[in-house]
């Protein structure tokens, strides 16, 4: 196989471990002292990823702008690891639990997140997809059928078609020329030195995210074609040449995607790589809805807003219906808890729902007490944390003598590791441990 044009080295498994950085979602810009590079602040102000008067990041994802320098902001409530590999592992998790939303983003999350929150979500799953191809189907190949005489397998309907046989002592017939063919294999074409490129540039800033692990590489033997990748218009001329003349699925696929990496990507050496979310909130609120146990559907039961008219008649306004974050409903003991997943520090009064949030939270419990006057009913936020400071919310008179829970039921506050929510929301499993939190009855079989 001649391999020349790829600029093949090995170099022992092992790329320069990556220069990864931590820090925390809802950053302050104005004291000083956040540490963050000019070109951090400026992609941040460019994009808008703040909140908060224009001082305070709301982003969660990643920043990198070259192979070893990638930043990556982690949601509220995370503790910042000093030890670097668990900063790779706090990386990894963060970066596969938006990839995983990212792809489910087409069909489940709310219409509320809009597009333009989402930074690189289409680029995420490219990346994750040409990485994981690679590790699993190697570089992209050419390959022909030659014919051969003598060699490689035989083709014994050809053979006895043009060749005649000579009979042996018995009078089998023996043929003294066996025709045949055997597939050949090019690596030396333009596409699979496209390819080689791609997956080495990817591979230097994202194989820790593939492999967990700092100096991680899946394509530790491969070197780009300087200057190839940066040929955008031709690279993409010449895949869409391949794909005219290609059919099986993976090579579909693979060049498919060849194609979307240059349509979403700068490809420029030098190019910021941003990718993540700007308002993580709406991913706290699926991930959360998606972790929970006994998730239930009741809000199209939820009673609906009636306008009275002057002659009388009566309009219902179906498009102003109520609608919480989560319900989850456990039928066997009668309870269920409306969930208000609440991307707030709650940490003190000032940093926690206010009044609004308070008032429709109350509302909600109301509400689905109509439609399951039998239940127990449970309000509850949910907030980021390994541990929080706030247990619960109620209403008193002004000097706290006279308790108003019969009329407005008190919202319970539990705090939900982040790192364990990601993880299960990644693996598609229930996170029983918060279940029981949530409806406050670790008795209360789930």
């Amino acid at each position: 196989m001649n391999q020349a044009n790829l600029d093949i080295h090995q170099t022992n498994g092992v790329s320069p471990p990556v220069c990864l950085r931590i820090v925390s979602d809802r950053l302050r810009l104005d004291t000083g002292d956040t540490n963050l590079p000019d070109w951090i602040e400026k992609e941040i102000r460019n994009r808008n990823l703040v909140t908060g008067n224009g001082e305070i990041v709301s982003f969660c994802g990643l920043m990198a702008k070259n192979e070893t320098d990638v930043w990556m902001f982690v949601p509220r409530g995370i503790d910042n690891p000093t030890n670097p590999e668990e900063k790779v592992r706090l990386a990894a998790l963060v970066t596969k639990s938006i990839e995983c939303y990212a792809r489910q983003s087409l069909t489940k999350v709310d219409a509320n997140a809009a597009d333009e929150d989402f930074q690189g979500s289409e680029q995420i799953v490219i990346i994750r997809e040409l990485l994981e191809d690679f590790r699993i189907n190697g570089l992209y190949v050419t390959s022909s059928r030659q014919s051969t005489v003598n060699q490689g397998k035989t083709d014994w309907k050809r053979t006895i078609s043009r060749v005649i046989p000579f009979p042996n002592a018995k009078g089998a017939p023996i043929y003294p020329v066996l025709l045949g063919s055997r597939r050949n294999y090019c690596f030396n074409n333009i596409v699979t030195t496209i390819h080689a490129s791609i997956i080495y540039r990817l591979d230097k800033m994202f194989g820790w995210w593939i492999t967990g692990v700092a100096t991680g590489s899946v394509a530790s033997d491969l070197e780009e074609s300087i200057g190839l990748i940066e040929q955008k218009d031709y690279c993409l001329a010449m895949l869409q040449k391949e794909l005219a003349m290609v059919y099986s699925e993976r090579n579909l696929r693979l060049l498919n995607n060849l194609v979307k990496y240059f349509k979403h990507s700068t490809a420029a050496a030098e190019s910021t790589v941003v990718i993540g979310l700007r308002d993580f909130h709406w991913a706290w609120e699926h991930m959360l809805g998606e972790v929970l146990p006994f998730r239930s559907y009741l809000n199209q039961n939820f009673p609906l807003p009636v306008y009275r008219l002057k002659d009388g008649s009566n309009k219902i306004a179906a498009n102003n219906s109520m609608r919480t974050d989560i319900i989850l409903e456990n039928s066997a003991a009668s309870k269920a808890v409306v969930v208000d997943a609440k991307y707030y520090a709650a940490t003190n009064i000032s940093n926690s729902p206010g009044w609004s949030d308070l008032v429709k939270q109350f509302f909600y419990a109301k509400a689905l007490k109509t439609i399951k006057p039998e239940y127990d009913i449970r309000n509850v936020f949910v907030f980021p944390g390994a541990n929080g400071n706030i247990t619960d919310i109620s209403v008193r008179s002004r000097d706290g003598s006279i308790s108003h829970d019969d009329v407005f039921s008190p919202i319970h506050c539990v705090y939900a590791c982040p790192e364990n929510l990601m993880t299960h929301f990644i693996q598609g499993t229930k996170y029983w441990e918060l279940g029981h939190a949530v409806f406050g009855d670790n008795s209360v079989q789930l």
